[in-house]
């Protein structure tokens, strides 16, 4: 993984995954980042413990890290069973004990106890003891737990519990607070690094210097832990407990306010199913999420607060966040109107699609294929790219836009996107840099842009290229038929929405060397029909005079064939 310019940071070297402890080895590298780009948001007991991993022996800091990787901080010691260990599990147990990494005999909640057993081993456990007295002796899991956890509510030893050989990590958290400062998120897990990341892809380099971090205070750091706590608390607490305790984020930091902003839509959601409109209102109300608003509208919809639904509507018609938004306040506003009897909002006019019928003889195949095949002629290829040709060209030519560093986007060297890639401003951040990019559209400097950076960046990860899709014949053929300001108008309309816009282009492009000509082409088998993203895509292709049609294929039966 060389980088292609020299002054950006060489990222850690790859562990060799043959090596059984290759595992270990990434984790020291993950720790060893960490330590060198963030030391200053670690306390100084936190810092004292990572240095004190040194102090163990090998084969006890990899028992750590095996579980440090796996799913909870309890676990049986009897289903721990790593061959890769030179020593036994007995030992290395004791070695972390000692160490204070890990705690023998924890304390528990008979929910977490329960989730380390198998139903047989509680059945044998509490049938026929009070606890779980009018209970019969097929009892599934969930229904015992329950019942025994309403009957037990405290916490006890993990031994009490029936589970003698149990041992949980004493300082979860402090992993939690690597692997967010390395991830810059908590859905991606440690084997995403130690298994999935490393010596697999090449990746961008982008300098990752202080100026970049999307984390500059501990209290940012304590605040998305915060956060994921009460997303956490969301699947077992009702949305009414959760609210208090969300933190008052900074508004400044862009990074921690789109998970805020997230967690209040996952919460006014949860609100509503649970029967809480007051609260699922007034956290849709102060959600940026780009689906909160519509939510919100819907929701005043139902609960008869027709005017506020209204006004709401219309001013999210004045300026819509996506297409999405647009086409479902559209139908809310129409359906107020008649409601409050009032003159709908005028929607812009629909341009008629291009569609065409087609029948051929059942295949085998795809209905992309058949249709393929039947288009394609001497001098016409027919590419099933879908939505990743044009993403691939727009891709290669603002790779400098996308990876363009600023504050945030980047947390480590194997990113294969910017960390706000679907974040609304997104573009807004990088504006200057993608109309840059677009400039070399008014006359041929685009091509030999995407060619070169389809050479120098081959197999580099990027969110819009899927490589193999892409060959130079289909570049030349592609350079050769598509007019750049066709090129132009889709890339601006994709800039528009890059979430919503990437997906629902046409199945098929078809290439005309010969003619320099293309078409697009949607195919709808027996029983499809266009989705809303499909037809938006469509209906600017129309209205740009870009050529694209929808297919509505057919299968003959043997009759017909005959």
């Amino acid at each position: 993984m060389t980088p292609s310019n020299p002054d950006h940071e060489q990222p850690p070297a790859p562990a060799d995954l043959a090596d059984p402890l290759y595992y270990l080895h990434n984790f020291d590298t993950l720790v060893a980042w960490v330590r060198e780009h963030h030391d200053d948001l670690l306390t100084a007991d936190e810092r004292r413990r990572l240095d004190r991993l040194a102090d163990l022996s090998t084969a006890a800091r990899a028992l750590l890290v095996r579980l440090v990787m796996r799913r909870g901080h309890c676990f049986r010691t009897d289903r721990l069973a790593y061959p890769e260990l030179e020593a036994t599990i007995d030992d290395l147990i004791q070695e972390l004990t000692d160490g204070d990494w890990l705690l023998r005999d924890p304390e528990l909640f008979l929910t977490d106890a329960a989730r380390l057993q198998t139903l047989a081993e509680l059945r044998q456990r509490w049938l026929g003891r009070p606890e779980a007295d009018g209970l019969p002796r097929t009892v599934g899991k969930q229904v015992l737990v329950d019942t025994l956890t309403e009957r037990l509510p405290h916490a006890a030893r993990a031994s009490h519990w029936g589970l003698p050989d149990t041992v949980a990590l004493t300082t979860p958290e402090l992993f939690d607070r690597l692997r967010l400062l390395f991830f810059g998120n908590l859905y991606q897990d440690w084997s995403d690094f130690v298994v999935v990341e490393l010596g697999h892809y090449r990746y961008e380099p982008v300098p990752l210097t202080p100026a970049l971090r999307a984390v500059t205070q501990r209290q940012h750091l304590d605040d998305y832990l915060t956060l994921q706590q009460c997303r956490e608390l969301l699947e077992t607490h009702p949305a009414r407990e959760v609210w208090p305790q969300l933190p008052a984020c900074d508004q400044d930091n862009p990074w921690l306010m789109a998970r805020y902003h997230s967690l209040l839509y996952e919460l006014g959601i949860l609100a509503e199913r649970q029967g809480d409109p007051e609260l699922a209102l007034t956290a849709l109300a102060n959600s940026g999420h780009r689906e909160a608003r519509l939510r919100l509208g819907r929701l005043l919809e139902r609960q008869q607060a027709l005017e506020s639904a209204w006004n709401l509507a219309t001013d999210a018609l004045a300026a819509p966040r996506t297409d999405s938004e647009r086409r479902g306040m559209q139908r809310l506003a129409q359906r107020l109107a008649r409601k409050l009897s009032r003159a709908a909002p005028v929607a812009p006019a629909r341009p008629e699609l291009q569609q065409w019928s087609l029948a051929l003889p059942i295949s085998d195949g795809s209905v992309e294929a058949a249709v393929a095949g039947h288009l394609a002629g001497p001098d016409v290829t027919v590419h099933h790219t879908e939505n990743r040709l044009f993403t691939a060209l727009f891709g290669l030519l603002c790779w400098d836009a996308i990876f363009l560093p600023v504050p945030g986007a980047f947390f480590h060297p194997f990113q294969m996107a910017p960390a706000d890639l679907n974040h609304p401003d997104f573009v807004r951040r990088r504006q200057s840099e993608f109309e840059r990019c677009l400039t070399g559209l008014a006359d041929d400097s685009y091509q030999h842009r995407i060619r070169q950076t389809w050479h120098r960046k081959a197999g580099t990860r990027n969110p819009f290229v899927h490589w193999p899709t892409l060959s130079e014949s289909l570049l030349d053929a592609a350079f050769a038929c598509i007019p750049a300001g066709h090129l132009h108008a889709l890339f601006t309309h994709l800039l528009s929405d890059l979430k919503e816009h990437r997906r629902g282009l046409p199945d098929l492009i078809c290439l005309d060397r010969r003619q320099q000509c293309y078409q697009l082409v949607e195919v709808k088998g027996p029983g499809d029909r266009l989705q809303d993203h499909q037809r938006q895509w469509l209906e600017f292709f129309t209205r740009q005079g870009i050529p694209a049609s929808v297919c509505h294929l057919s299968w003959l039966d043997d009759g017909d064939c005959a």
